[in-house]
């Protein structure tokens, strides 16, 4: 791998911000292997033949694990973002 000591330089004013994405990547990762978990966990039980009422409180906690994974990428989007247009600027 080739690392680019001029390039490293230039992020000094946006380092902590990087530090701060890296950082929400890797619990992005972990709120998305839970989404899936709980989705894969949720078709099982709906495969096995439990009713509606029985996955009712498990569907409605994926839902809202899929709404936050989604909140959450797109906010760690938005400051990868800013992080490269502070760095080309």
């Amino acid at each position: 791998m080739y690392f680019n000591h001029k390039l490293w330089s230039l992020t000094d004013t946006v380092r902590p911000k990087i530090y701060v994405a890296v950082a929400m990547g890797l619990i992005g990762s972990v709120i998305g292997i839970a989404r899936l978990i709980l989705l894969g966990w949720l078709i099982v039980q709906l495969i096995a033949g439990a009713s509606i009422s029985e996955v009712w409180p498990l569907a409605l906690g994926t839902l809202a694990v899929l709404l936050g994974y989604s909140l959450w990428e797109y906010q760690r989007l938005l400051l990868t973002q800013r992080n490269a247009a502070a760095v080309q600027h």
